[in-house]
């Protein structure tokens, strides 16, 4: 069991769990507030915290799309300020009439192989619904890697297959939540 935690956030699924666990009022989550808040839940001393999203898509002669653009940048760049962050971005992609993220799935598998082959004594905190990870935590979990997955409490927002392939779950409803939103 490690003494420090890496936590890896699927951004996309966390803006989507903190909506629903507010009753869908625009909020904005502190990023440091909630790594440090799961850390402390976890009693470990945060590693390094990957944060995956895509930028939007789009172009820059659109007015709204620009300042969509520009606030992600500035969004980003604050991320990139805080300690032991790592940004990894993919990428948004059209399908049919909306945009799918491609990329970030396996960014995600990379880093928790990597984690679980390469980094000693760190074990794994998981924000994120998707079953696609499973393959990859299990293979982590035979190295000795402890994994903790941090998921809506809606259980159509997390795929069963996660929730019981980690060792152990902790809902992020809203009384979890309250100190790590502000008002938009």
């Amino acid at each position: 069991m490690g003494s420090q935690i890496a936590i890896l956030i699927d951004n996309g699924y966390l803006k989507e769990v903190a909506k629903k666990a507010q009753d869908n009022k625009p909020k904005k989550i502190d990023y440091k507030k909630l790594t440090d808040k799961i850390a402390t839940k976890l009693n470990k001393e945060i590693y390094r915290v990957y944060f995956y999203d895509c930028p939007p898509k789009g172009n820059d002669d659109d007015k709204e799309n620009k300042e969509r653009i520009d606030k992600f940048k500035r969004f980003t760049k604050a991320l990139e300020h805080l300690d032991k962050f790592e940004l990894r971005l993919g990428k948004l992609v059209q399908r049919d009439n909306s945009f799918i993220q491609k990329g970030v799935d396996i960014l995600i598998t990379i880093d928790l192989l990597r984690i679980g082959f390469k980094i000693h004594d760190v074990d794994v905190a998981i924000i994120t619904g998707d079953a696609d990870f499973v393959p990859a935590i299990r293979v982590i979990k035979d190295e000795g890697v402890k994994v903790y997955l941090f998921h809506s409490e809606n259980k159509g927002q997390y795929a069963d297959e996660l929730f019981s392939v980690c060792d152990i779950r902790y809902p992020l409803n809203s009384e979890f939540l309250k100190d790590c939103l502000i008002d938009e």
